[in-house]
């Protein structure tokens, strides 16, 4: 049977023993740590060393790494200050070779430039992606699904010279049009960020901090300090929630919650502008339309100092491994952005190995995982002999519910098929209808982000530039295709002119009227009756019509040599009785057996006779007669016994 291999997810939360953590650990390279691109303990930032470590991503991995700055894409200016000189860099991860217009996330570091744990994070999360697409399925996956924007360093000029503000003296991250500042895109990295964010899609975003450690969304501006539930509060909610907790426990777990509620409002900050520019228009300001401004967008504070020491970045060996030895800010915040870039849009993984071909029968079973969402509100299997059994489907399975991937949930479902053929199946899920639900949000409005609409909403859809989102409230996993075959056999039974002694090796619903009407040249058909000690004959005119049985040997006359084909199911064995004196019956296994054999298996047998046309008369087999004949599937044979019993074959 050939067998076809599924692709499995690729699972962070797994329990690796402690000795193989022990042997990992003690090979780790000294150059696994993570470390600031700056001279540290100084308080200056190396731009140059910064950029070339951008530049040799972009070398090596031209595939799937693209580098470009907003100055080269959008014409905006540089930052000078003097004689310094910066530009704004942008790094886009995706393959092109697996289609465009993909679902977008973007990660910004350092509106601040004094918060320098946050450069490390969006650098090193783009060193993950592309060192680890060629051996990593599940990173992979993502970049072959998703177009992933980072901005590692918004305000160069600020982390250069470690301060909050720009070369300006602006604050950056009041600088934005939603809510506004006295200023609005006053700085070079706040109009960056505008001009990428006008031209794309953005379900998830995250701009990276510092100076405490908690996870924040809208409402943070004093535009809804009076009630601070945005239209999309739920799935803020469940995001934070699951963040914090795949993030893990380094230094304790993000909390999460409204920034207005757990931090502060401020004028002219991103995150709002990011999710509500396009939509919230008497808060926006209109001279900067854009239809970009829909995302789910958290400001992630990543650590309680702007600029903690070095040892608690952690290291490349435990991203996968929260709470390992090379645990730290940073692995904490790649794994939070895997999950965002991840549950950016939602997909099916059959997660074990199904077979192309079974017989029918046979279970089949199912195990998958839905991805790219937070729950599960339905999934089922649809299945059917259409090769679209998404449009066509005869049969589906009972619907489950539940969570998702990012909680190790994984279903189940086994399915027995009867009628062989071509099936066609596919795992269909409905994810995250829970975020359609609302108490009191300001406005009161439905929710308007990309996520929730995308996922909940068929009759959506929108554009932007070359991007188009419309919105799915189904979504399906690969169809799959397996043959059904059918257990039942053919076999051939040939008949010489005269007498033949044969059995029907195959299930069969055949008479002896029905059998001999399928025998070309058939005049005779005889049955022996062991319990009255004769034969039991049919023939056209003679009104005695017996049963065919499994098991049994028939003598049939036929005027010419002939044949008959028949299929049927195999025979697994047979209940004959056997009485004293002679019993005619039939080998119908495919393995064939001899003479002695037979007569050594059957209580108190003495004679086997089998019937050779050739000479029209029988062989016999017994204890002294030398002629241990072969008797192979379809011949009948004659047995004499002492002794009454059951035959079984």
């Amino acid at each position: 049977m050939v067998i076809k291999k599924t692709l499995s997810i690729i699972f962070f939360l797994i329990l690796i023993s402690t000795s193989f953590l022990s042997i990992a650990y003690n090979e780790k390279k000294l150059d696994s740590l993570y470390e600031y691109h700056t001279n540290y303990p100084g308080s200056t930032g190396d731009y140059a060393w910064l950029v070339s470590d951008m530049q040799n991503l972009n070398s090596s991995y031209p595939e799937i790494f693209e580098l470009y700055t907003a100055q080269d894409k959008f014409g905006l200016p540089d930052v000078v200050h003097g004689s310094e000189v910066y530009k704004t860099w942008i790094i886009r991860i995706t393959n092109e070779s697996t289609g465009f217009n993909k679902p977008e996330v973007l990660f910004i570091g350092c509106h601040h430039g004094d918060e320098k744990v946050s450069v490390e994070a969006a650098y090193y999360l783009a060193e993950w992606l592309a060192e680890h697409y060629y051996n990593d399925e599940w990173i992979k996956y993502l970049v072959d699904h998703r177009e992933i924007y980072i901005i590692p360093l918004a305000n160069p000029y600020g982390w250069v010279h470690h301060q909050r503000y720009d070369e300006n003296g602006i604050d950056m991250n009041r600088d934005y049009p939603y809510d506004p500042s006295s200023h609005i895109f006053s700085t070079i990295g706040a109009r960056a960020i505008h001009e990428l964010t006008k031209r794309h899609l953005f379900i998830n975003t995250v701009s990276w901090h510092g100076g405490t450690e908690m996870i924040i969304y809208a409402w943070g501006c004093y535009a809804h300090t009076s009630n601070t539930e945005s239209p999309d509060d739920i799935a803020f909610y469940n995001q934070g929630k699951y963040m914090s907790q795949y993030a893990g426990p380094y230094s304790g777990y993000y909390p999460w919650g409204r920034a207005n509620d757990i931090l502060y409002p401020c004028y002219g900050a991103y995150e709002d502008y990011a999710y509500a520019m396009s939509w919230d228009l008497p808060n926006a300001d209109p001279n900067w339309p854009t239809n970009g401004c829909y995302s789910l967008t958290h400001c992630v504070e990543i650590s309680s100092s702007k600029y903690p020491p070095e040892s608690t970045l952690g290291g490349r060996a435990d991203v996968y491994t929260p709470g390992g030895d090379e645990d730290g800010y940073v692995p904490k915040n790649i794994r939070l952005a895997l999950l965002l870039i991840d549950i950016a849009q939602p997909y099916i993984r059959i997660t074990n190995i199904l077979p192309d071909e079974i017989y029918v029968g046979e279970n089949i079973t199912f195990e998958w995982k839905v991805m790219g969402a937070l729950n599960t509100t339905e999934t089922n299997i649809l299945y059917g002999t259409d090769p679209n059994p998404i449009k066509n489907y005869t049969y589906s399975t009972p619907i489950q519910s539940g969570g998702t991937g990012w909680q190790n949930v994984t279903y189940y479902q086994s399915i027995n098929l009867s009628q062989p053929g071509d099936y066609y199946f596919v795992v269909r899920a409905k994810v995250d209808q829970d975020m359609l639900q609302q108490n009191n949000p300001d406005p009161s409005i439905p929710p308007q982000s990309l996520y929730v609409n995308m996922r909940t909403n068929d009759s959506w859809n929108i554009s932007n530039y070359n991007n188009t989102l419309e919105g799915r409230s189904e979504w399906y996993s690969e169809i799959i295709h397996i043959y059904v075959m059918s257990n039942e056999v053919k076999f051939n039974l040939s008949f010489s002119k005269g007498w033949n002694l044969i059995t029907l090796p195959v299930e069969n619903n055949y008479t002896a009227s029905s059998l001999y009407a399928d025998i070309p040249g058939c005049n005779i058909i005889l049955s022996w009756n062991a319990s009255i000690a004769d034969f039991d004959l049919y023939a056209p005119g003679v009104p005695n019509d017996f049963v065919i049985e499994n098991g049994t040997g028939y003598l049939i006359g036929v005027e010419n040599d002939t044949f008959l084909n028949i299929t049927g199911m195999p025979i697994e064995s047979v209940n004959v009785p056997l009485y004293i004196g002679w019993n005619m019956l039939g080998w119908f296994n495919s393995t064939p057996t001899n003479a002695s054999s037979l007569l050594n298996s059957i209580p108190e047998c003495n004679i086997v006779l089998k019937w050779n046309n050739s000479k029209e008369d029988f062989d016999l087999y017994a204890p002294g007669v030398p002629n241990n004949f072969i008797i192979k599937q379809g011949d009948g044979f004659l047995v004499a016994v002492d002794e009454q019993s059951i035959w079984h074959g």
